[in-house]
């Protein structure tokens, strides 16, 4: 009995389809043929229909009530069908988890996918592709075949139980075998090389590769996307599914610090820049550089370099974490490169350039202590400390010139960043002497518009102790040598006491001719600076004049009362050199001659010995021959 009611409950589920309806209403009408039906039978089957249908749901709802149809067990449900991959994981997972995507060839089998299925009555597979079929035996879904036409083929697979559907699916990918691939690496572009006068540029081989670019594949000529990849940490990137035709590859550096550069932007670079927008390149092309090279150069996107964008380049060299300073479209170019896909894999290096970067000379990210082939950057101190003196009378003031090691012909281009002790001292002025004009004395820290305004030469910058000088003529000139390169004036935030001073000066730099070619044994000497004074004490002064000396020095004195004095010349060591007095004398000022003239070079102490009844004392004057 229980099994005639639940035969006759499920008779009422079934889908009423108009011949359905019809064998339904014979069978309980006791007709005989189905053809013989006529208007008024038909009618009647769709009556009868909805009544049973009425009744389906009051009978559903009665079910529902006592726990019929509630769900029991996680994913089987009383009176439902219940499907589940056999052998893999859940459908509609991707591959290689069968019900979910695979790809094949036209005319090639498909992988065999196959569903377990529980509690089904009826099961269906619809979406497939012409060739591949389904099957449903033993409670398990089969789906193989051999596609023969190409396309994304979203399929799904139905299982009907007493008490509803329940639904699974995947995606057949078949292609054509006409479909291919590009794919690549992103890398810095290669070092550009100036030419002699009259002479194109050569390129030197892209050697880095880069990370993090987008890169997006667009149809040609209407740019549509079509599919983007960011480049992984390697560089690589790849495109699939690609047919034959003209495509269009733009491509841009991606990072999260919009303030992220490269470290070969200096003054070289504008060196280049300026010789190139004031030459004739049809007469000298040597420093006309590829279309790539000029976007770089191109910071105001104006599509023609010129003096603004050196002024741009500049201001940024000389405040590279200002984000006012920034490119309008950031630090890296945005670049096309138009490719042809014919019959066969493509594979193809889209070279990446940072704005300013004019013959892509950078090697690492600027902050970076590693380069872009992972290599350990260790910077050099371009600051060579000499064994010559300065000295200065005015303990308020001092200047620090830096004299380059070795000479250098048709010297064009200086770049210097250096660090001193900011909570020390503050520099208040900076000059090159031998460049001439107004880049004798320039204002440290000028704006954006003074920069475009006055285009100098030179410019100064300091932010918080560190100085950056950048210096880019077309006006070159040679320099031997010893000379003197720039000239840096500081104030100490205190009094200087007499004697050496303690203050240090280090960094890094760069310089270089008018073709860009660097000097990498150049160094910068900087001289020690020694405070020149009068020494006092209570009732005591010692002085010597001049200081440093070249031949002879006077040495003056004064003592608080009459006493035995003792005037001695030391050596760095400490050994008596000279005694110059060892007598009594009266209270008062003295003075004497000393001569240097045939003592080495180098710094020596004097010392003031004074004993008498009731004061006593030691003073001590470096003197520098």
């Amino acid at each position: 009995m229980r099994e005639r009611r639940m035969e006759g409950r499920y008779k009422k589920r079934k889908v009423c389809n108009s011949m359905s309806l019809k064998k339904y209403a014979m069978k309980k009408s006791k007709f005989v043929h189905v053809k013989s039906l006529n208007m008024n039978i038909q009618r009647f089957a769709e009556l009868f229909c909805t009544l049973i249908f009425i009744a389906v749901l009051s009978i559903d709802a009665l079910g529902q009530k006592s726990g019929c149809c509630s769900p029991a067990g996680g994913y089987q449900v009383g009176g439902y069908a219940q499907i589940s991959p056999e052998a893999f994981a859940v459908p509609a997972q991707i591959t290689p988890t069968p019900g979910g995507t695979q790809t094949v060839l036209i005319n090639t089998p498909v992988t065999t996918t196959t569903y377990s299925v529980t509690g089904a009555t009826a099961a269906l597979v619809t979406g497939l592709p012409a060739g591949v079929v389904f099957t449903w035996a033993s409670g398990i879904i089969t789906i193989n075949g051999i596609p023969v036409v190409s396309g994304t083929f979203d399929y799904e697979v139905i299982a009907y139980g007493s008490c509803g559907t329940t639904t699974s699916g995947g995606t057949i990918v078949v292609l054509t075998g006409t479909e291919f691939i590009i794919s690549g690496k992103t890398r810095y572009a290669g070092k550009a090389l100036s030419g002699t006068y009259g002479n194109f540029p050569s390129y030197d081989s892209d050697i880095y590769t880069i990370g993090q670019v987008i890169v997006i594949l667009k149809n040609f000529p209407a740019n549509d996307e079509l599919a983007r990849d960011t480049s992984d940490a390697s560089g690589n990137f790849q495109f699939d599914h690609v047919t034959d035709g003209i495509y269009m590859l733009s491509y841009d550096k991606y990072t999260v610090d919009s303030m992220q550069w490269g470290n070969g932007i200096d003054a070289i670079d504008i060196t280049l820049l300026k010789y190139f927008i004031g030459a004739d390149s049809v007469a000298d092309p040597s420093r006309c550089f590829s279309a790539k090279y000029k976007k770089a150069g191109d910071v105001d996107n104006s599509t023609a370099i010129n003096a603004i964008d050196i002024s741009r380049i500049k201001a940024k060299i000389g405040a590279p974490y200002n984000v006012t300073r920034n490119f309008p479209k950031g630090n890296w170019v945005a670049l096309d490169t138009l490719v042809i896909v014919a019959g066969a894999d493509l594979n193809i290096a889209l070279k990446t350039i940072c704005y300013g970067d004019y013959n892509a000379s950078s090697s690492r990210y600027r902050d970076s202590l590693v380069n872009w082939s992972m290599a350990k950057f260790i910077p050099e101190n371009i600051i060579a400390v000499s064994d010559e003196y300065i000295t200065t009378g005015d303990r308020t003031y001092f200047e620090v010139p830096l004299c380059i090691s070795s000479k250098m012909d048709e010297f064009s281009a200086m770049g210097l960043e250096l660090s001193y002790l900011a909570d020390e001292f503050r520099l208040v002025s900076a000059s090159m002497p031998k460049a001439g004009g107004k880049n004798k004395a320039v204002k440290i820290n000028p704006t954006l518009e003074e920069i475009i305004a006055n285009d100098n030469d030179l410019l100064v910058t300091d932010e918080d102790g560190v100085i950056r000088v950048v210096y880019a003529t077309t006006s070159y000139f040679d320099v031997a040598a010893g000379d003197e390169m720039i000239r840096l004036g500081f104030r100490p935030v205190k009094d200087m006491p007499p004697g050496e001073l303690d203050f240090v000066l280090a960094g890094t730099g760069i310089v270089g001719n008018r073709y860009g070619e660097e000097n990498q044994d150049a160094r910068l000497m900087m001289p020690r600076v020694f405070v020149q004074g009068t020494i006092h004490e209570d009732g005591f002064e010692f002085a010597a004049y001049p200081n440093p000396v070249s031949d002879e020095a006077t040495l003056t004195y004064s003592i608080p009362e009459d006493g035995k004095v003792k005037l001695r010349i030391y050596n760095v060591i400490g050994g008596i050199l000279f005694e110059l007095i060892n007598e009594t004398q009266v209270r008062g000022r003295h003075s004497t001659v000393f001569s240097s003239k045939y003592l080495p070079s180098g710094m020596y102490s004097v010392k003031l010995d004074f004993s008498g009844i009731n004061e006593s004392g030691c003073l001590i004057l470096k003197l520098i021959h």
